[in-house]
C-alpha cells in the first residue's frame, strides 16, 4: 500500500513540475468523433440524464464480467 501512495506523491510532484491540473472525477469521453466532458455529480449538464443511463448500464455489464471496484483509497 505504501508504494501506491509514493506513485501518487510522485505523479502530483510531476504534474506540479508541468503546471498541469487535474479535475476532479472529469471524465472526458468521444461519441461520433465529438470530445465530450463531464464533473460526477453535474446534474446541470445538458445531457445528464442520459450519461447516467448510459453509466448505469456500463456498471452492470461491468459487474457481470467479475468487475469489483476498488473502494480501498476512497475517502468518506
Amino acid at each position: 500500500m505504501d508504494n501506491k501512495w509514493e506513485n501518487v506523491t510522485n505523479l502530483r510532484t510531476l504534474i506540479k513540475g508541468k503546471a498541469l491540473m487535474k479535475m476532479s472525477g472529469q471524465s472526458v469521453f468521444e461519441v461520433e468523433s465529438d470530445i465530450r466532458s463531464f464533473v460526477a455529480g453535474d446534474g446541470l449538464h445538458l445531457d445528464s440524464d442520459q450519461i447516467y443511463v448510459v453509466l448505469g448500464k456500463l456498471d452492470t455489464k461491468m459487474r457481470a464480467e467479475g468487475y469489483v471496484p476498488n473502494v480501498d483509497l476512497l475517502l468518506t
